[in-house]
């Protein structure tokens, strides 16, 4: 089955309206989306399905919103199923346009039903109602049928097959036959009359026994020449080498010793006998920080200090004062709320007891 594109469902939609309005798009979805034409599409199908003083063309948002939704009722009208229909925001806004198309193929479906209509149509037709009605008798008997879930495998029937499918044969078909396979008979004989063995080598009885000559491998390496200037290494011999000559090399001279009657030490730093005492002078860190001045005004933290001021004046501050008195003498009390003399309240009481009896 050929899958049909999301742009020639689209053209045949198109193609579909043009037929059938005897109008041609220039912008196929920026012309509907006033709702205009899809309107005059319904009533072109059956006359009053959208009324004519309802909508109108115009460029209002809320205006083409209106047209829309007056077209979606009138699909409900003729038939096409609410769930084939589409959003206002689908089309105006261009959010699903392939959810427009479809409702285009479910309203040609609906048309076909449509007697005053007589097409083209496009897409498939709606499968039509098929009511049945069955007898008290019929529904009766249903009760006592066996589903057919319930009512297992159906039993195998085929004479020569067995459940699973397999011929039988004949029990004397059951027996071997003697007859042996070619993997049963094995590989073939050796020829031993032939002049090769089994792996195919010439077979040759004066062979059989080693010639005495050896093979360049028994032989070994060649010989050493003593009587050259070089060893087996090819490295020159030479007797007056073989002792040491005494000479220390340069690492086995060791580092250079220290030059003691110089004022610097093996580190490169200046030796100095009278500075391997302590000077007795303290540095700022030992030293320590300055002391405080306690004949100024101010104390260590930079704040000023006054003896007067280490007593508590007396005067309450406006959070030690605390809220405002409250004006017993208003008709409002604390939280504003007006109150009620005694006399109303009582008289109020008195009304709410009458109206309950």
């Amino acid at each position: 089955m050929s899958q049909v594109s999301e742009e020639d469902r689209t053209a045949e939609a198109q193609k579909w309206i043009e037929t059938v309005m005897g109008i041609k798009f220039q912008d196929f979805f920026e012309e509907l989306k006033d709702g205009v034409i899809l309107c005059d599409l319904c009533n072109t199908i059956k006359a009053g399905t959208c009324p004519q003083g309802k909508y109108k063309k115009s460029s209002v948002a809320f205006v083409c919103r209106t047209n829309i939704q007056i077209y979606l009722d009138g699909c409900g009208k003729l038939g096409v199923p609410k769930i084939d229909c589409f959003e206002t925001r689908d089309l105006y806004d261009g959010q699903r346009l392939d959810a427009v198309v479809n409702n285009i193929y479910s309203l040609s479906a609906a048309s076909r039903n449509i007697d005053s209509f007589q097409g083209p149509y496009i897409g498939i037709n709606y499968a039509q109602k098929n009511k049945r009605n069955f007898t008290e008798e019929q529904l009766n008997k249903s009760k006592s049928a066996v589903p057919i879930w319930n009512q297992g495998d159906k039993q195998m029937k085929q004479k020569n097959m067995d459940s699973y499918g397999i011929i039988k044969v004949d029990k004397d078909a059951q027996k071997h036959t003697g007859a042996q396979g070619v993997w049963d008979q094995g590989s073939k004989s050796n020829d031993i009359s032939s002049k090769h063995d089994s792996y195919g080598i010439i077979k040759n009885a004066d062979l059989t026994k080693h010639s005495g000559v050896q093979s360049k491998w028994e032989q070994g390496s060649l010989a050493n020449d003593t009587s050259s200037k070089h060893d087996s290494y090819g490295i020159i011999k030479n007797a007056d080498l073989t002792q040491h000559s005494g000479v220390q090399s340069k690492w086995e001279q060791g580092s250079l010793a220290n030059d003691t009657s110089s004022k610097h030490d093996s580190y490169g730093i200046i030796k100095n006998a009278d500075l391997t005492q302590h000077s007795g002078v303290q540095s700022k860190w030992e030293q320590g920080s300055l002391a405080n001045d306690t004949s100024s005004k101010h104390d260590s933290y930079g704040i000023i200090k006054n003896a007067d001021l280490t007593q508590h004046s007396g005067v309450q501050s406006k959070w030690e004062q605390g809220s405002l008195e409250t004006d017993t003498s208003s008709s409002h009390d604390s939280y504003g709320i007006i109150k009620v003399p005694d006399n109303l309240q009582k008289k109020s009481d008195k009304n709410d007891q009458d109206d309950q009896e």
